[in-house]
């Protein structure tokens, strides 16, 4: 890697229910890993139901996308040390692949995405 180039550490976890993993050693776990990005699925929250614990985390910036569907289903959560230039947090569905952008060649751009995508759904 070139050396005015800086690596980025970041971490993807299923968590299948923030308010659970609470409960365990999340925080010890978060700061073992030490990422630059953490991007949480499976948070199964409602935007009222995150507490102040769960949305500030320092150093991080959080984002999150709550189900439209079904409460406490889904749901995810990025946690950035790092400023986005953009945060996009919905999708149309049927667009979803048309609607992600893209750095030009070159750019030297990264998009990470979190998703949450059914097993059953199919491109």
């Amino acid at each position: 890697m070139p050396k005015d180039k800086k690596q980025i550490k970041l971490i993807s976890w299923n968590v299948n229910g923030l308010r659970a993993v609470l409960k365990k050693d999340f925080f010890a776990a978060v700061e073992t890993m030490d990422p630059d990005i953490l991007m949480l699925q499976e948070t199964k929250l409602q935007e009222d139901q995150r507490t102040h614990e769960m949305i500030f985390i320092p150093p991080f910036e959080s984002f999150w996308n709550y189900s439209t569907v079904k409460k406490g289903y889904s749901g995810v959560a990025a946690y950035s040390k790092l400023v986005p230039a953009k945060v996009i947090t919905n999708f149309e569905t049927q667009n979803i692949l048309t609607q992600l952008p893209r750095g030009s060649a070159g750019s030297g751009h990264r998009l990470p995405v979190c998703l949450r995508l059914p097993s059953a759904w199919l491109f």
